[in-house]
């Protein structure tokens, strides 16, 4: 029977060659003639694992940077090899356009550069381009597709190039979107495309798949606070991928309704959503929540929560609306937020009830909750009785904590036994011999140093494992 050793070397090196980047150093420690064998293949794996291990946005050969040939010679290098496209797991993407203005801004801000290069750039982007169709074989594009995207890339159009770096990317587990445009729609026609895909090709053909792995997607978005109508579709469109799990958004606003779902009965996989920065409606929020299956951990930080004028979308409904769709899931809930200018505000709605979530555990919450028409609620009586951790963002005076815990000691004891831990912003605001008794009962209270942003006797830099943002 013949062994691997038992090969000539020229056969050993071409199984070598072949071996996924994952595994080639494993496989180099077998024997130290494999190892000297491997030794350019290792050397190499090193520099495609630094490489190509991070993708970033291609830029457009009108902006008038060279640099923007690397990233299309990136591309068109993991066109041609499968084995450069299993090293991807982060990958940030952004599409945008040049406008006229926005040439004349660069002109004047650039006047020393001579704009004929953008000419010399554009044609280098165009037989790059050749190079990249030349042999490529995709299951997500027939050759009618194929040719109408070779004129896109070669004309420089960025959605376009972005689109087909999502072909080729079997093993990324984050992707970063920047929309600074205003509609998105060739980059989440093509996420669809992938998922409908993958769920209906035979398992022969599963290296040759995109977007297999991808676990998280983070989209950023710059264009949204400026009051813009169109919607983007891209979160929608990862949410039907099937390993996806975390969701991310900052600076996504009011545009934003979550309401385009090519399979409208169909539940996502996803259990973490994390908003920061953003002015979502809470009945946008609803459309998010109705399609997910199981929704665990949910961190939203906000500046306002308004759709219209006078018809405010506060905590209360944001609570409700919660409580409708993962009363029985939800583990992890954060909410802050620098509106405090609206504490005491007439306007501002009653905080919601949080006694309906079954399994919270871990509960991070802004003043702005607590405290309405300026008259603190009584925390504890709103208290799940599965709750573990609460965090309480924002300093807040002893009178109003002394009615907001008031009864704490017995409620405790009746009806919270999983408490554990209460962090106050600022210093605990109880004196000593309350401190005591609750120490007595196994609860901590805690206040967090601002200058570490860590919680003083347990030092805990996360809450319930999950990373606390300040608001």
């Amino acid at each position: 029977m013949t062994t691997l050793l038992d090969l000539p070397n020229e056969i050993k090196l071409e199984i070598i060659e072949t071996i996924a980047p994952d595994d080639i150093e494993n496989f180099s420690l077998c024997c130290k003639l494999v190892y000297d064998l491997a030794g350019r293949t290792l050397r190499q794996h090193t520099v495609d694992k630094t490489t190509y291990r991070r993708c970033f946005s291609l830029s457009t050969w009108d902006e008038g940077h060279t640099t923007c040939l690397a990233a299309y010679c990136k591309l068109c290098d993991m066109s041609e090899s499968r084995r450069l496209r299993l090293y991807p797991r982060s990958v940030r993407v952004g599409n945008y356009t040049i406008s006229d203005q926005d040439r004349e801004t660069n002109r004047l801000r650039h006047p020393e550069y001579v704009w004929s290069r953008s000419t010399e750039v554009m044609d280098k982007v165009r037989r790059i381009s050749d190079g990249i169709f030349k042999h490529l074989d995709s299951p997500y594009m027939d050759m009618d597709e194929l040719k109408a995207w070779r004129k896109k890339i070669g004309d420089g159009e960025v959605e376009a190039a972005n689109c087909l770096l999502l072909t080729l990317l079997p093993k990324v587990e984050r992707i970063d979107v920047d929309e600074l445009d205003r509609s998105h729609s060739e980059m989440s026609d093509m996420i669809y495309k992938i998922s409908k895909t993958n769920e209906e090709v035979s398992s022969m053909i599963w290296e040759k798949l995109s977007l297999r792995k991808l676990q998280e997607v983070h989209v950023h978005s710059l264009a949204c606070l400026g009051g813009a109508t169109t919607q983007s579709r891209v979160l929608e469109a990862c949410m039907t991928l099937p390993s996806l799990r975390i969701v991310r958004g900052t600076q996504l606003g009011r545009r934003y309704k979550f309401n385009d779902w090519i399979y409208p009965d169909r539940c996502s996989n996803v259990t973490e959503l994390h908003f920061r920065a953003c002015t979502l409606a809470v009945k946008h929020l609803a459309c998010l929540f109705k399609h997910l299956k199981a929704l665990q951990i949910f961190s939203y930080d906000h500046s306002r929560i308004s759709e219209t004028p006078g018809k405010n979308y506060g905590p209360d409904a944001l609570i409700d609306a919660l409580c409708l769709y993962a009363n029985e899931t939800l583990t992890f809930f954060n909410y802050t937020s620098d509106a405090r200018e609206d504490i005491g505000d007439h306007r501002m709605p009653n905080a919601g009830s949080l006694r309906g979530f079954e399994m919270l555990k871990t509960l991070r919450m802004s003043r702005v909750v607590l405290i309405v028409k300026g008259a603190p609620q009584k925390l504890v009586d709103q208290l799940p009785s599965s709750l573990e951790e609460l965090e309480l963002v924002d300093p807040i005076s002893a009178t109003e904590a002394q009615q907001m815990f008031e009864g704490m000691l017995a409620t405790i004891q009746a009806r919270l036994p999983k408490l554990r831990l209460v962090v106050f912003e600022g210093a605990i605001p109880f004196d000593d011999e309350v401190i005591a008794a609750c120490e007595r009962m196994g609860l901590v209270l805690d206040w967090r140093d601002t200058g570490t942003n860590r919680i003083q006797k347990t030092d805990q830099a996360w809450l319930g494992g999950v990373e606390c943002l300040r608001g």
